[in-house]
């Protein structure tokens, strides 16, 4: 017999896509000004689903959504549900191919993590990594800007400094929004440097690590602290993308 309660429980990855998404960066750090752009990139996105799919992971282990035996319980790091637990974020990484995409970085996802997808419209590209065991699902969104400005837009007067990371020859300052936290969400924001045409620009980029469960079930215990060393993780390995088409956005 079918589960009546499975409509209110389950968080759907487009309920997610649709609270950080698209609007992930403008959410995190408040209003960004910024000049707009006319750029769009190369993937076209689709109606209700992600524009492309990142299956040239060489090198890497590929990720998967079988992140358990059928049997998790709660562990002292995090809380779980069904088969995942929010300590499966803090465990392997696996390398994102970002090569041939307008994205100024590259950066390794908890290996949990399903495949990347990514979509786009005029002024963002958004890539996804999705693990769903079909009660709970573990979310990497990773946003970012496709006109970079000319100088760092900073932190702003609501954000705090989650970290600082070494990036393309600068020490880059990490924010976090608190009011936009939560025992199961973490978001941060940082401005990438990136050299465009002989000239720096910097690219605001967003990170949330989210833990979705059904609205009449919790996460047994606080997830933050898996939460925040998954996002150092997927911080300290940003580097510079070689193969960046940013360029050809501006």
């Amino acid at each position: 017999m079918p589960d009546r309660r499975m409509g209110a429980r389950r968080v759907e990855r487009r309920q997610i896509l649709a609270a950080i998404g698209s609007t992930t960066i403008a959410g995190l750090a408040g209003c960004l000004g910024g000049d707009g752009g006319d750029a769009t990139d190369g993937p076209t996105p689709t109606d209700g689903g992600p524009a492309d799919t990142d299956d040239s992971m060489a090198g890497t282990d590929r990720g998967t959504t079988d992140a358990g035996d059928g049997d998790a319980e709660a562990t002292e790091s995090g809380g779980s549900s069904g088969d995942f637990a929010c300590a499966d974020l803090a465990g392997d990484y696996t390398a994102v191919d970002t090569a041939g995409r307008p994205l100024v970085s590259r950066w390794e996802r908890p290996s949990v993590l399903g495949e990347s997808t990514y979509e786009s419209d005029r002024t963002e590209v958004v890539v996804t990594a999705v693990a769903d065991d079909g009660d709970t699902e573990l979310t990497l969104v990773v946003t970012q800007e496709l006109r970079g400005s000319r100088s760092p837009e900073g932190l702003g007067s609501e954000a705090e400094e989650f970290a600082t990371v070494q990036f393309g020859g600068e020490t880059v300052a990490v924010g976090r929004n608190a009011m936009l936290e939560s025992d199961s969400s973490l978001r941060t924001f940082t401005d990438l440097p990136y050299e465009v045409e002989g000239e720096t620009r910097y690219f605001r980029t967003g990170f949330v690590l989210n833990v979705g469960v059904g609205v009449m079930e919790s996460v047994a215990d606080d997830c933050g602290e898996d939460l925040a060393a998954a996002m150092r993780h997927v911080l300290e390995s940003l580097e510079p993308n070689p193969d960046s088409t940013v360029v050809s956005e501006q």
